[in-house]
């Protein structure tokens, strides 16, 4: 999700594990941004509509505080793949929170939009010191999520990949997509905001 006024975008992301806003000036700078922890998205799908709603207008009350402007206009982003209805219901989340939705992008376009990418190119346990551990559970994910993109490879030239997303924040995800698609893996330095600051990108495309 993004918001923009007078050239002041914001760029947000409802993912499965922060919802998370970025503002960006009119030359896509970003100069403010705010996230929370939230388990109100699944796959994509809305599982607690008020509770997403209500962090979003939080979040967008923060910022506006902080920017002195009323961020009016919004973008969102969403999984690639999942169905009209679901799409509908996050559009209906961003506007109960009081935004006008301009634009619906899907996630990777987002992400590479923020990467400076064409689009052919393109949670909380680390904070708490328990990597290594957490990741031997993370492991067989990222294996099964390489192994996909392996296959996608098949039809595709691709030299770089680029991590976003907050799974890639374990600093051994990058290591399995290396060996197991044999490219070079870029992960970004804030993987969290990747996705919202292209979203913020795109805001004012609609």
């Amino acid at each position: 999700m993004s918001a923009l006024l007078r050239r002041v975008e914001g760029g947000g992301d409802l993912g499965t594990a922060n919802i998370a806003i970025v503002v960006l000036d009119e030359d896509n700078q970003p100069v403010a941004g705010v996230m929370y922890p939230s388990n109100v998205v699944k796959d994509g799908v809305v599982v607690d509509y008020l509770t997403a709603s209500r962090v979003v207008a939080r979040l967008k009350q923060i910022l506006e505080q902080k920017q002195g402007c009323t961020l009016e206009r919004a973008a969102i982003a969403v999984p690639p793949g999942i169905s009209e209805g679901n799409t509908k219901v996050i559009v209906n989340v961003v506007e109960l929170a009081g935004f006008i939705v301009t634009q619906v992008l899907d996630e990777p376009v987002a992400a590479a939009s923020a990467l400076g990418l064409p689009y052919a190119e393109a949670e909380e346990m680390k904070k708490n010191g328990q990597e290594a551990q957490v990741f031997t559970l993370v492991l067989p994910v990222a294996q099964k999520m390489a192994s996909l993109v392996s296959g996608w490879f098949a039809t595709q030239q691709v030299k770089n990949i680029y991590l976003v997303g907050g799974a890639s924040s374990f600093s051994q995800f990058a290591n399995v997509f290396s060996k197991q698609t044999g490219k070079n893996v870029i992960p970004s330095a804030e993987p969290l905001l990747v996705t919202p600051l292209g979203i913020a990108m795109n805001a004012d495309q609609g």
